[in-house]
């Protein structure tokens, strides 16, 4: 007798049985498989944990009916629910590693079992190592990014939660105080100050470490400050100051000067302030950011600070708001009338001559109006930084006067725009200097100064200008760079006694820059020099020649043809003049007379339409309205003005810099 198998079915066999007489018998056989289980991979995790356990099983002639978890080994746990697929169990507290092993039980609708085993290691709970990342330095507006990120705890997860632990009354608002890397912007100060937070890391088992970050903050002025240990600070605040009650601070009390971390009672106006001053020791006013202050002025300065390094300052304090705003009227914000004034720093402020702005609700018609900053006589180290003058006779004036002289004038990153004169009131220009020795104007926006075609008797004259240099200052110390100037009444820079002028932009002003005067050539010894300036849609002041105090100039760069005569010299090297807006006999691109130093310059559509037209330049036709397109902001020249304009305190950006708004051009012209 023999036995045949025969495969019916992946679970069904037949059975024949054959006799030795040859009779046969045949029976099937029905084969059940065993359910399939599946309890998950193997874990790590630490004592007091939330483990997860997904079971699974299959049946491939059925269905699972059961689920059932079952301890091996090890510490002893309890499941959330023993018989579910997904269930879950504390991790048991240990003391070393201990091994829990597990196995799930599956059963399917033919009460046939299947069973996995799992093991899940269970680690010793270690504290979390806090690591709150490098100390850094950082500027005014920077965002900043705390990152605890290289925290660590082996095996677990950890939730953060910082705070800041100084002293120094600077508040840090961050943007999520539970994040791992938090973000904030750092405040705009005028002192080095360090600000320090601690972060807090806890795991699962709420087991907690620290760790502390210092973040250095300088102020982005051209100068840290510090003020002596006997300067006073005079706080002013318009909405909550008090003149009866008023005190000033001593410097030692406070540790951020623009953050007070004690109590203040500041000043309500600014000639009780002003009063405080002390001279030559270097004593600080600051006004509150966002408020404003009417019909007021700091008026006469017959105070000096203590030395360069500790200036008299006039600024601002708080955490948020625009610059201070002076709304003037027709008096000067600052005025040194015929005395030494010596060691000045005015820093952030907003000066506005508002009954002179056509557009303000105070305006007052023919208003004469006065200078916005006045310097004269004599003295050192004066510098306005950060500060917008507007709508004044003139913005600026510094003149050495009665045998003294002043040393050491810095104008820098500051905003002077649309101040103008009735013309039979006198002349005006944005920044005028007289007999000055030392002179610095850097990284400024000039517009529109020396006349307003909206009034009467305020057009466009050949007396006004957005800078007026004197041929009485000292050539040799003259540095004018990076600045952009723009639309003024005459000239964009009138820089009658030479010196250097470098990476300046210069758009629709009827005279870019002028080198020496008719009168007075520059003298000998003394350097004028224009490099890498691009000079942009030249002007016609008067294009209706309805003012006979105008003239028909549409000048890119115009050496006087006396300029040499004294022996000095002027360089112009690697300068741009192109596409005059306006066109007419007297349009002059270079004027570099015999003796002049001249190389590298490009001029182009400036003389007439289309001169000077190379094939090989990529972009002669480069404009205003392309670059404003190509850094992704409404392409026209009043987008580009408004920008400017409307610079916020303490704020860059470097899509309005000379740099990369001058290299934009350069490389129409493969500069």
């Amino acid at each position: 007798m023999f036995i045949r198998f025969f495969l019916v079915a992946s679970i069904i066999f037949s059975i024949s049985i054959v006799g030795c007489g040859g009779d046969s018998n045949t029976e099937q056989l029905d084969l059940k498989l065993f359910p399939i289980s599946n309890s998950g991979a193997n874990q790590i995790v630490t004592e007091l944990n939330t483990v997860i356990l997904h079971g699974s099983g299959t049946d491939n002639d059925g269905s699972i009916i059961n689920y059932q978890w079952v301890q091996i080994s090890g510490p002893e746990i309890s499941f959330s629910n023993s018989n579910s697929a997904n269930t879950s169990f504390i991790a048991p507290e240990v003391s070393q590693t201990e091994v829990v092993k597990l196995k799930l039980i599956v059963t399917d609708n033919d009460n046939q079992k299947g069973e996995d085993n799992i093991s899940i290691s269970v680690l010793n709970n270690l504290p979390p190592i806090a690591d709150a990342g490098p100390n850094q330095h950082k500027v005014n507006n920077d965002v900043i990014t705390l990152d605890a990120s290289a925290s660590q705890d082996i095996g677990d997860t950890l939730t953060y939660s910082w705070k800041q632990t100084d002293r120094s009354g600077i508040i840090a608002n961050l943007d999520v105080q539970t994040s791992a890397t938090p973000k904030f912007t750092a405040p705009i100060l005028l002192t080095k100050q360090t600000i320090t937070f601690e972060v807090t890391v806890t795991d699962t088992a709420n087991t907690t470490d620290t760790a502390e970050v210092n973040i250095t903050i300088s102020p982005n002025f051209s100068k840290i400050y510090t003020p002596s240990n006997n300067s006073k600070i005079i706080y002013v605040s318009s909405l909550s100051g008090n003149d009866a009650t008023a005190l000033p601070v001593n410097s030692s009390d406070i540790i951020s000067p623009t953050h007070p971390n004690i109590t203040i009672y500041p000043y309500k106006t600014l000639a009780v302030a002003k009063a405080q001053l002390r001279d030559d020791l270097g004593d600080w006013i600051l006004l509150k950011r966002g408020e404003e202050w009417t019909n007021e002025s700091f008026g006469i300065l017959n105070t000096s600070g203590l030395n360069k390094d500790f200036p008299t300052i006039f600024s601002f304090y708080g955490t948020s708001g625009a610059r201070p705003l002076i709304k003037t009227g027709e008096q000067s914000a600052f005025h040194a009338n015929n005395q030494e004034t010596s060691h000045i720093a005015i820093l952030g402020l907003n000066l506005y001559s508002h009954t002179r702005d056509p557009n303000s609700p105070s305006y007052i018609v023919g208003a004469d109006g006065n200078t916005g900053i006045s310097f004269v006589g004599g003295g050192s180290n004066i510098l306005i930084e950060d500060t917008v003058v507007r709508y004044f006779k003139n913005g600026i004036t510094v003149i050495s006067f009665d045998n003294k002289q002043y040393h050491e004038f810095s104008l820098i990153n500051s905003i002077i725009a649309d101040n103008y004169a009735i013309s039979d009131l006198g002349h005006s220009s944005g920044l005028y200097i007289e007999g000055v020795n030392g002179i610095k104007v850097k990284n400024n926006f000039f517009d529109h100064n020396g006349w307003n075609e909206t009034i009467k008797n305020a057009s466009a004259t050949k007396f006004n200008h957005n800078i007026y240099l004197k041929a009485n200052n000292n050539g040799n110390r003259i540095n004018i760079a990076d600045n952009i100037i723009s639309r003024g009444s005459s000239h964009g820079i009138h820089g009658r006694a030479g010196g250097v002028f470098t990476n300046n932009f210069l758009i629709e002003n009827s005279i870019g820059l002028q080198l020496g005067y008719k009168t007075t050539p520059i003298k000998n010894g003394t350097r004028a020099y224009a490099y890498n300036n691009v000079i942009y849609s030249g002007k016609l002041m008067d294009p209706k020649e309805k003012n006979t105090n105008t003239s028909k100039a549409v000048w890119g760069i115009y050496t006087e043809n006396n300029a040499l005569d004294s022996g000095g010299t002027v360089e112009l090297v690697d300068n741009i003049v192109t596409s005059a807006k306006d066109f007419n006999a007297s349009n002059v691109d270079i004027n570099d007379v015999i003796g002049v130093s001249s190389n590298r310059n490009v001029t182009y559509n400036w003389n007439f339409m289309g001169d000077n037209l190379d094939d090989s330049w990529p972009n002669p036709d480069v404009t205003i309205s392309q670059y404003m397109n190509n850094i992704g902001y409404p392409a026209s020249m009043d987008e580009f003005i408004k920008n400017l304009k409307t610079r916020k305190l303490s704020f860059s950006d470097q899509n309005f810099t000379t740099l990369n708004i001058n290299n934009y051009f350069r490389n129409g012209f493969n500069k």
